[in-house]
């Protein structure tokens, strides 16, 4: 109980520690105290009337100058008849824009830009800037790249006037808006500086959840969740690098711009498998067989279409993407809600809370990158953010989850030491038993032989007296005798036999609790548990604390035998049968001892009781059920034993069960 208090209160230390980070890393990416948006819908932006030494402007509009089908100079585009108001069209594969920035005269300011998802050529005040890429008037003609964008100016009567050529020919969106924040040097450079500094840290912090993922996962050897979890943080840690100020661009610029956005539009389909398969090994029974399969081969077939397809299919292809993992979010959580009503945990709710809060960024960046305004959506994406909190809720649901195993590893190996002590003492007392119900059998069997044959004699003899009759009753008195020791030996197991009175127990459940209880005994040894349990198995009519019991010996037995190898628990159907294993890729049992193991005080060179599998077989054939062992030197071991399913559960197995019936269990 003490422990428990402790991890509560550890718990509500790191809780509020994870809600102010989320508050943290909102006020930073918002920069809600040095930034504000400015409204346009004619193409002009009034900054006259904001501070810009203490606060930027980022400029918000649907709205701007432009000519279509024309790559035109500042010149060229002021003498332009062609010149409209809006927003352009997707069907726009070249254009050029211009917007205008009304700000105090007689100083200098600097612009922030991220430069288009295409190739792109920037004037400001009528001089030639920077070109991104080559733009265009074909898909030969233009280069594509992207980078971020940063400038230093002086208006012009108080205006500055960016004029910018896009040719889009690989990105479904045309030539969008030109978004920037503008304000004094000082406080525009450190926003600059410090969105490169944030995304560092994030990947920074990526990088070093990926390491210690990873070094658990080669050291333990345990769970594939800590696998998976090493290889989400470094998809988002590559995801990251190349979205936001798109670190990976600005710096490798020899690298094409196909190959980061191909690996960016593949970073989510990943991103969204290993989050849900990592979620899937530390909440076993969470995740349903064939939705982990058939959410396995849509995220492998979104990244399959990236690398083929071209890029301009590929950007309609992406909100497939975001909608597949909306729909696993909802699903998970869903799930934990099912889970939490039959086994409320606080690890689950943890991860639900962190589900809800991810769950929530993932929407709003899906409607903020399709131009929906629903939430506020100043300062970006916060998707990158919002998965790292949800990380460290994870880290914390994992950290209450092992020492919970912990303690009730602890309890169990207990509680299963003082049982194997009661079966030894119980073992002691039924020889005592026996021995002294030899011994005092013996003497009414003698007594009663004896009279007997007098009695036989005088019979023959044809010699009847009372004493004769004296010897009949003498022998029907120890015969009563004899009847009434039986009784009371027989209600002494009827006692027992209520006491281990069986039920209808769900195998599946008990094989993942004894896998969770057993997880840091194996640490020990580095070994791991596979399961290969399907879902929606039948019931069996057993008692659960047997069939635990049984479970225990045979993986405590694999586990003293194994080191650094797999103890597999396996389950199947086999017709009004279920069949289960446990395979371990141990030392393997001597030849000339295989054919005793089940024998009571037989054991190997690593002795025990010599009781665990004895134990396991009279279980086993009490409730109608089968046992058998195999065994190779030096390879492992496998025992597998049958229990007959509850009857009125066997029609409700489909086809596919059956056809696994005969699933082989390795040695």
């Amino acid at each position: 109980m003490k422990n428990k208090q402790k991890e509560t209160a550890i718990l509500l230390v790191i809780l509020p520690l994870i809600a102010s980070l989320c508050f943290l890393v909102w006020l930073i990416q918002t920069d809600m105290f040095h930034g504000t948006e400015v409204v346009s819908e004619n193409s002009i932006w009034d900054l006259r009337e904001v501070n810009l030494d203490k606060k930027y402007v980022k400029t918000v509009g649907d709205k701007m100058e432009y000519v279509r089908n024309e790559l035109l100079t500042p010149e060229e585009f002021a003498a332009s008849k062609n010149i409209q108001l809006g927003r352009p069209e997707g069907k726009d594969l070249y254009l050029t824009g211009r917007l205008h920035l009304l700000v105090p005269e007689g100083r200098t300011y600097a612009i922030v830009m991220d430069s288009p998802e295409f190739a792109g050529r920037i004037y400001i005040n009528g001089e030639r800037v920077q070109d991104i890429g080559r733009p265009g008037k074909s898909r030969e003609e233009m280069i594509p790249k992207t980078t971020k964008l940063y400038y230093t100016v002086r208006p012009v009567n108080g205006v500055i006037e960016i004029v910018q050529q896009t040719s889009n020919f690989v990105h479904r969106e045309g030539g969008a808006p030109m978004h920037l924040e503008i304000g004094g040097i000082e406080v525009t450079k450190s926003r600059f500086v410090r969105s490169f500094s944030m995304a560092a840290m994030f990947m920074g912090t990526c990088m070093i959840l990926f390491l210690v993922h990873m070094l658990l996962y080669l050291l333990l050897k345990v769970s594939r969740a800590s696998l998976y979890f090493a290889l989400l943080c470094l998809a988002w840690l590559i995801r990251t690098a190349l979205t936001g100020p798109k670190v990976s661009p600005t710096m490798f610029t020899t690298v094409s711009w196909e190959f980061w956005f191909r690996l960016e539009y593949i970073s989510v389909p990943l991103t969204g498998l290993l989050l849900f398969l990592a979620l899937g090994a530390l909440f076993k029974g969470l995740v349903q067989r064939w939705v982990r399969k058939l959410t396995i081969a849509l995220q492998v077939a979104f990244m399959g279409l990236y690398l083929v397809l071209d890029t301009v299919t590929m950007s309609y292809c992406l909100m497939g993407s975001y909608l597949l993992s909306v729909v696993l979010v909802v699903y998970v959580i869903i799930r934990f809600l099912m889970l939490m009503n039959k086994h409320r945990t606080i690890e689950q709710k943890i991860v639900v809370s962190g589900l809800l809060i991810f769950s929530y960024t993932v929407i709003r960046d899906i409607l903020q990158y399709n131009k929906i305004k629903i939430f506020p959506t100043f300062g970006g994406s916060i998707m990158e953010w919002a998965l790292l909190v949800f990380i460290m809720f994870l880290m914390t649901a994992t950290f209450y989850s092992t020492m919970r195993q912990f303690r009730e590893t602890q309890k169990m190996g207990q509680r299963l030491a003082m049982e194997n002590a009661a079966l030894d003492h119980v073992n002691t007392l039924k020889n005592e038993l026996m021995a002294d119900l030899t011994h005092e059998m013996r003497t009414p069997l003698t007594v009663m032989s004896t009279y007997a044959q007098l009695a036989v004699r005088t019979l023959r003899q044809k010699d009847f007296d009372e004493q004769t009759v004296a010897d009949l009753d003498t022998i029907s008195q120890e015969a009563q005798r004899l009847a009434e020791m039986a009784s009371g030996v027989l209600d002494v197991f009827k006692k027992k036999e209520k006491a281990f009175a069986p039920t209808n127990v769900e195998i599946d459940a008990v094989v993942h609790q004894t896998e969770r209880l057993f997880a840091l005994v194996l640490k020990k040894k580095r070994n791991r548990m596979l399961l290969d349990v399907p879902d929606n198995l039948p019931q069996v009519r057993c008692n659960i604390n047997e069939f635990t019991q049984i479970l225990w010996n045979l993986i405590t037995n694999a586990n003293t035998y194994t080191s650094e190898g797999e103890i597999v628990v396996g389950v199947r159907q086999t017709e009004n049968r279920l069949l289960v294993s446990v395979t371990d890729t141990g030392e393997g049992i001597e030849p000339e001892l295989l054919p005793y193991v089940f024998e009571r005080n037989r054991h190997g060179e690593k002795k025990g009781s010599g009781l665990g599998l004895s134990i396991c077989r009279e279980i086993v054939e009490a409730y109608g059920g089968d046992i058998m062992i195999s065994s190779e030197l030096g390879k492992g071991t496998a025992v597998k034993f049958w229990l007959p399913v509850v009857p009125d559960e066997t029609e409700e197995k489909g086809e596919e069960e059956k056809d696994e019936a005969g699933v082989n269990f390795t040695d």
